[in-house]
């Protein structure tokens, strides 16, 4: 199993259901970022904020309802620390955001094209693979695919992430269904060698982290 290397500024992709693992992952990636002071300041903006998880972890100020005026908002709070020297460094979370925005309006496209300008890493955590746009899907540092079982889920996986290395989809269908309880599938997208473009990985439980 291998280690994350985790770097900043990146964009992460994370697709998968509940009780997939996905949520213990979006748990770890801050953890980590935290322990290697890779960030000054975590941000949480969710479809399902109001059902306590982030809070577990997160001061409540953090975690807050997806908006396009809040986001805007914090890129401006982002360019202007950096304007003034001020260390800033912002992992953004955005989780299950989908029915809140849309991957083509303005703000998301700002955020996405321009996050290194804004020292923003992001994660994007969903459900449906199928609806985030293919640009940000073949585009971002890392994608952590959990168990998919719908056909337009494997079908949008397959097609942004095969690398080449998957002749069909029922060959990817095959790889990804075979995955372990809470063990996804990471694809580098900067790498071009197969054993540096996938390999797998299951997060600790961070239930045990204090």
């Amino acid at each position: 199993m291998s280690k994350l290397k985790l770097t900043h500024p990146s964009i992460y992709c994370l697709y998968g259901k509940p009780a997939s693992g996905k949520s213990n992952l979006i748990k770890y990636i801050p953890y980590h970022y935290k322990k290697k002071k890779l960030v000054d300041f975590i941000y949480v903006m969710s479809g399902s904020s109001f059902n306590g998880y982030y809070q577990n972890f997160l001061d409540e100020k953090l975690v807050v309802p997806y908006t396009d005026d809040k986001l805007e908002q914090l890129l401006g709070v982002c360019a202007n620390k950096k304007e003034k020297g001020d260390k800033f460094r912002t992992l953004l979370i955005l989780d299950d955001c989908l029915g809140s925005t849309s991957w083509k309006k303005p703000v998301i496209l700002k955020l996405i094209n321009n996050h290194r300008h804004y020292n923003i890493s992001l994660i994007i955590a969903t459900q449906y693979p199928n609806q985030v746009s293919p640009n940000i899907r073949s585009n971002c540092n890392l994608a952590f695919i959990f168990l998919a079982r719908t056909k337009r889920e494997l079908q949008a996986l397959y097609e942004s992430y095969r690398m080449g290395f998957f002749n069909t989809l029922p060959e990817f269908s095959k790889f990804i269904k075979n995955l372990e309880k809470y063990q996804c599938l990471v694809v580098n997208n900067r790498e071009q060698e197969f054993s540096k473009v996938f390999s797998l990985f299951i997060a600790p439980n961070m239930d045990k982290k204090k």
